[in-house]
């Protein structure tokens, strides 16, 4: 019995796109003025949380690392200003090797 595949879906990051570490680089640019620490903390966090949202992420570096409770207005404007740095550097991002050939087959 042959069943024709209709659909097939891939992981972006990392899989057709080199972009797995355009998010962690944002979130360190986000956190750089709190300094080298913060950083270090939030960075350590975010790679060992990879399916934690950037909003529930935004939440618990303010408040753990810098004793900030966020309201939800602010948590927004933290997600935009995430998506201004992602969103460019993720299309401009170049294929992993053999990615483009393999989709365009």
């Amino acid at each position: 019995m042959n069943k024709k595949v209709e659909a097939v879906f891939f992981d972006f990051d990392g899989v057709i796109a080199d972009s797995v570490n355009v998010k962690t680089e944002a979130f360190a640019k986000m956190y750089e003025p709190y300094g080298k620490e913060v950083i270090t903390n939030v960075v350590t966090h975010h790679l060992a949380n990879g399916g934690v949202s950037r909003f529930e992420k935004f939440k618990i570096y303010h408040q753990d690392y810098l004793g900030i409770d966020l309201d939800d207005q602010q948590v927004q404007e933290l997600a935009n200003k995430f998506h201004d740095l992602v969103v460019r550097k993720v299309i401009d991002a170049p294929f992993i090797r053999g990615a483009l050939e393999f989709l365009k087959k």
